[in-house]
């Protein structure tokens, strides 16, 4: 009986920190969310995803 009592002991710790990093990300990305951006900034954020996104599979942008 002990060693099941760790090992639910064990699992409801894992439960917690799990949850608390679920809490932290939440957080972080409601700050985030939150930031405003320069529209430059925007622009230029989104032109970097674009070619990222263009040159993973493999096509170059013509300019």
């Amino acid at each position: 009986m002990k060693e099941r009592a760790e090992k639910l002991e064990y699992w409801r710790e894992r439960e917690k920190k799990f949850e608390e990093k679920k809490k932290a990300a939440k957080e972080l990305t409601r700050r985030k969310s939150s930031m405003w951006i320069d529209e430059v900034e925007l622009e230029k954020k989104l032109l970097e995803n674009f070619v990222e996104t263009t040159s993973v599979y493999g096509r170059i942008p013509e300019k």
